[in-house]
């Protein structure tokens, strides 16, 4: 009853988070040059206060041609695309929905030149991109803007730089492909079957970690609740615990990701025993460690922001299974042997920043 408490209060928790959780607007911004980066990194600090999700990604300009402008958008799950071209005393701004195939394409000038006029200039493109990304957060469209050459007015170079907005507790989950690997943290609870137990062993399952685009790695620790095996004259309880390494590949979606991976390491097999028979008397506890390799397939839903619901199916390959019984005679008679692969089902939260 306790196990099923903590089951149950884990899925009302996943439940009200999902109910609560809202679809950002996923965008990419293209970095084809250093001094994109600067304006993205503008424009990260303009829409943390929207429900806009940002994945900068290291590639060349689309230069306007609808089909990589599409195709970009596919690979990444996204809406909307944003890319920057500089010359000497404009960035002009391209933003474009391929769904709608509509278009925004604004100039953004500044007189003078050093870096004065060219962080005026950021900051203006990020402006302009933040209004157009704020009426499509809000269900709005965006229409073809000026054509090159119809100019936004001027950007003084010494006018001041406006602060950006303190990010908000749900501000935007910001993935960078090519960029610093971004630390993902899942928290859940797991069953296996192992052919003995009659409710399966339950535990948790947590896992600290880091992704780089489709690829992530992670630490992980299992513990787990003792689970009674069925014998008549000795009480037995088993409980899992272990330390491992993970590793897998993602397909990315916008709300949804399948995955495939594995993982590897230690479990040790807690055994605590106790006579119900005066024929038999009972052994010390026990931990049996017990290396184990095991493929996984994963399934997550995005909640809202950079929290996903997780599902796990995996396969636990033991090396070697454990194996319980009593000591007749001096020798061992086997009466509990835990399957070789023990078919393995979880669900977890992963928060990935």
């Amino acid at each position: 009853m306790r196990r099923l408490g903590v089951a149950l209060a884990l899925l009302g928790l996943c439940g009200g988070v999902a109910l609560a959780a809202r679809v950002p607007l996923r965008v990419v911004v293209v970095e084809a040059e250093p001094r994109d980066a600067e304006v993205a990194r503008r424009l990260r600090g303009q829409t943390s206060d929207l429900d806009v999700e940002l994945v900068s990604v290291r590639a060349p300009a689309p230069q306007g041609d609808r089909a990589d402008v599409a195709r970009l958008a596919e690979v990444e799950g996204a809406r909307v695309v944003i890319w920057f071209e500089h010359a000497a005393d404009v960035i002009v701004v391209h933003l474009v929905d391929p769904r709608t195939r509509s278009e925004l394409l604004r100039d953004v000038t500044s007189a003078g030149s050093g870096a004065a006029a060219e962080s005026a200039r950021a900051e203006a493109a990020a402006l302009v991109a933040r209004g157009a990304l704020r009426a499509l957060a809000r269900g709005g469209r965006i229409g073809v803007g000026s054509p090159p050459g119809a100019r936004e007015p001027e950007v003084p170079p010494d006018a001041p730089e406006p602060p950006p907005p303190e990010p908000s507790p749900d501000g935007p989950d910001i993935e960078v492909r090519g960029g610093r690997p971004a630390l993902r943290v899942t928290v859940g609870w797991q069953l296996a079957f192992d052919g003995e137990t009659p409710t399966g062993q339950h535990g948790l399952d947590v896992r600290l970690g880091l992704g780089r685009g489709a690829w992530h790695v992670a630490l992980g620790a299992l513990a787990g609740l003792p689970g009674e095996l069925d014998d008549d004259d000795v009480a037995i309880e088993v409980a899992r615990h272990g330390l491992l390494v993970a590793g897998g590949v993602e397909r990315r979606g916008r709300r949804l990701r399948l995955g495939l991976g594995a993982a590897l390491g230690v479990i040790a097999f807690f055994r605590s025993s106790a006579a119900l028979s005066a024929e038999v008397s009972a052994t010390p506890s026990q931990t049996t460690p017990v290396f184990f390799v095991s493929p996984e397939a994963t399934a997550s839903l995005r909640l809202g922001g950079g929290l996903w619901l997780q599902l796990t199916g995996a396969a636990d390959v033991l090396l070697p299974r454990p194996d319980f019984g009593y000591q007749i005679a001096g020798r061992f008679a086997s009466r509990h042997r835990f399957w070789p692969v023990e078919p393995r089902v979880g669900v977890a939260l992963t928060l990935k920043n």
